[in-house]
């Protein structure tokens, strides 16, 4: 009735059953059994570290002092917080408060919306404080003039690091889509910091020398510098937060904080280039029209541009990471 049982030769073993079986002879069978009866608190870190050896990660939960063992080894102990012993409450990980194990569902949800909410405004901020440096540095070694003075890059920061990245933090996330384990900060991480950044970095770059070899006056060159990193960084900010989900453009009208962060941006954008006392104060200047057509298409192609480049690199990893003899037959 509950649906756990199946007519699999091996969907039930019992503890008896469990005591001819070897480590091994477990270890091959363990993922196909979905009731293990009568068993003893051994057979319970058997059964428990033959997942382990599968790949599994294992959360085991309990209530008496011999579950200990078990609750112990497993990736994630679970004790009970009204019956469980003082030994399980300490050995365990984590400890229901009400013994419902619906609480362990919401509590893993909650985990991975928090760990990718984290990894997204990381993310976000990274990319923007890349292409910030990416602009500066390029410029000074080329012998171009520096296309950011500090009161802009002051803005930018406040514009682009502060309610964006804000919003992501507190992004509800896709609790339902099951994720692998993952880092806070590890190499997919990196590439994309890394991938975003250099192309919004170079792209507002060549604007800048693109308007300056055309005669443009330096403040509008800066300018278009300026508003192609900052509309670069909002952009990015929905790429970011689809960052492992499954969201639609109908998902992101439904967030008032999201849509509400990024309206208030770019109307300050929108007021640091155009009313003469911001534009005097911030060192900008009013952009005609046709130069939002370059700025909006490197700044909205980023993300874009990236997806083939990081698909290339994980290509070329996965193919380093085959053995010798599969090596030749991959490429």
């Amino acid at each position: 009735q509950l649906g756990i049982y199946s007519d699999d030769a091996q969907s039930v073993i019992t503890g008896h059953e469990l005591d001819r079986l070897s480590d091994e002879e477990l270890s091959q069978i363990v993922e196909q059994v979905s009731i293990f009866a009568r068993v003893t608190p051994e057979h319970k870190l058997r059964i428990v570290t033959a997942l382990q050896k599968r790949g599994q990660i294992v959360a085991m939960t309990g209530d008496g002092v011999n579950d200990t063992p078990a609750i112990k080894q497993a990736n994630v102990g679970i004790a009970m917080g009204r019956t469980g012993t003082e030994v399980t409450k300490e050995t365990a990980d984590m400890v229901l408060t009400e013994d419902h194990f619906g609480t362990i569902l919401e509590g893993v949800k909650e985990g991975r919306t928090i760990i990718g909410n984290i990894r997204k405004a990381l993310g976000c901020l990274l990319t923007g404080n890349l292409a910030e440096i990416i602009v500066t540095s390029v410029a000074v070694m080329v012998g171009l003039p520096i296309p950011l003075v500090p009161i802009q890059i002051l803005l930018m920061n406040l514009l682009t690091d502060a309610l964006p990245a804000m919003v992501l933090a507190v992004n509800p996330g896709q609790k339902t889509k099951q994720q692998k384990r993952i880092d806070f900060i590890d190499k997919d991480l990196y590439q994309k910091v890394i991938t975003r950044g250099v192309l919004l970095g170079l792209g507002s770059l060549g604007l800048f020398a693109a308007s300056l070899a055309v005669g443009t006056p330096m403040p509008v060159a800066q300018s278009v510098a300026f508003a192609t990193l900052v509309s670069g960084q909002l952009i990015q900010t929905f790429s970011w937060r689809q960052e492992g989900s499954e969201e639609t453009v109908r998902d992101w009208t439904k967030d008032r904080f999201l849509i509400g962060a990024l309206c208030v941006s770019w109307l300050a954008l929108l007021g640091a280039l155009y009313i003469p006392p911001l534009a005097g104060f911030f060192h900008t200047a009013s952009l005609p029209l046709k130069y939002w057509i370059p700025i909006l298409g490197v700044a909205g192609s980023v993300s874009l541009l990236s997806k083939p480049i990081l698909a290339l690199i994980s290509k070329k990893q996965a193919i380093r990471a085959l053995p010798a003899n599969q090596t030749y037959a991959a490429a």
